[in-house]
């Protein structure tokens, strides 16, 4: 597991290339970043580093936290590979609907390489902020898929199978999905249900089975083969425009 110990005004001269809500990204130079932690809890801690670190023989797609972050001797935050040249996931928009579908199952495919080893990650769906879309997955300009924020508290890395994780990890995905091809984003706020009604017509007219729709709409369980027949289903309906 890697380490990096600095102090606080040599970490205050590298250039910071990304704020979140948990902490501030750094560009260390050398393809790493510093993720200094400015919102710490106990999702925070060298403990859950060291255990990503651990997982990650496990998972050939996906990089997870590389090590420990430490500023004036003091816990800190993680070490993170920088891929560099990654865009935004929601850049695919402008794609083919074909090479679009490709790369939706490619993150399929690496969501599912994730809860399979026990790591769920509850934040995949973008979030709307003053400069647009916003996601934890980033796309090269090779079509590859790169999960990022694989720390902190939108993560959870358990000892056994835990199918209540895995079900908030699959929700978000399906949210995440169906903003991509349809340009639909629910997040479960609290609508009345007469909202909830019409949403739910929306996307049913949209092609989405039943199941999926009681999913975004109702939080009701669901599958990867479900989520995946949704894809299949989408690539045969001809002449359809995915926004």
């Amino acid at each position: 597991m890697l380490e990096a110990r600095i102090k606080s005004e040599d970490l205050r001269k590298l250039r910071i290339i990304g704020r979140g809500t948990e902490g501030i990204v750094y560009n260390a130079g050398k393809g790493i970043l510093y993720k200094l932690y400015t919102c710490k809890d106990d999702s925070h801690s060298p403990e859950q580093i060291q255990t990503a670190v651990s997982r990650q023989p496990l998972i050939k797609h996906s990089t997870l936290p590389l090590g420990t972050l430490y500023v004036d001797d003091a816990f800190a935050g993680c070490i993170l590979k920088y891929h560099h040249l990654y865009t935004n996931i929601h850049n695919i928009c402008i794609l083919p609907k074909k090479m679009k579908l490709e790369i939706i199952r490619k993150i399929i495919m690496q969501v599912k390489e994730l809860t399979d080893n026990n790591i769920y990650h509850f934040d995949l769906a973008n979030k709307k902020d003053f400069q647009g879309h916003n996601s934890n997955i980033l796309i090269s300009l090779m079509g590859n898929i790169q999960i990022i924020d694989l720390d902190g508290r939108g993560i959870a890395y358990t000892d056994e199978p835990n199918e209540q994780y895995r079900q908030m990890t699959l929700r978000s995905l399906l949210h995440l999905l169906v903003d991509l091809l349809y340009d639909f984003d629910y997040y479960g706020e609290e609508y009345e249900d007469s909202d909830l009604k019409f949403y739910g017509e929306i996307l049913l007219k949209k092609g989405l089975s039943e199941e999926l729709v009681s999913t975004i709409v109702k939080r009701t369980d669901t599958s990867y083969d479900a989520i995946n027949q949704m894809i299949d289903d989408v690539g045969k309906r001809k002449g359809l425009v995915i926004s």
